[in-house]
């Protein structure tokens, strides 16, 4: 039977596909370190400042389960090419189209390094007029200057 019965059974009829998810998993860690030591002066060293800087975009009855949305916002400086940073981990089964109104004036792009990615899932998240548009199972970055 070439359908295995449960996700156990994967690597050992199909031990070509462990290497192919081995291989995937090793690129996009790397890619989300690259991706983290861009942005080394995003660390907030107090509460005071992460209170400031930090907040949290799906929350309240209307939120969409599943969807965590993370908006950073500073002054671009030394090093720091940004002014806003929007993070969505989008754990749902389903694509996301979230809107808020804090990001309808911001010029928002995938971050180069996830538009350079070789994942064409993650590639295919999009910033458009405000609306940050996420597939399933999958977390971006949206940077703004």
């Amino acid at each position: 039977n070439p359908n295995p019965k449960s996700p156990e059974q994967v690597p050992s009829r199909f031990p070509w596909l462990s290497i192919l998810l081995l291989a995937g998993l090793v690129a996009a860690v790397a890619g989300l370190l690259f991706l983290h030591n861009q942005q080394v002066n995003l660390r907030l060293e107090t509460a005071a400042q992460v209170s400031q800087a930090l907040s949290f975009l799906n929350t309240g009855p209307t939120q969409t389960p599943g969807v965590i949305v993370m908006k950073l916002s500073g002054q671009p400086g030394q090093g720091q090419p940004y002014r806003d940073i929007v993070v969505v981990f989008n754990g749902s089964g389903q694509a996301v189209n979230f809107t808020h109104a804090s990001l309808r004036n911001l010029k928002l792009d995938l971050h180069p390094v996830l538009a350079r990615s070789s994942d064409p899932v993650v590639r295919g998240a999009k910033a458009q007029g405000g609306t940050l548009n996420v597939p399933a199972l999958t977390t971006a970055v949206f940077v703004g200057k």
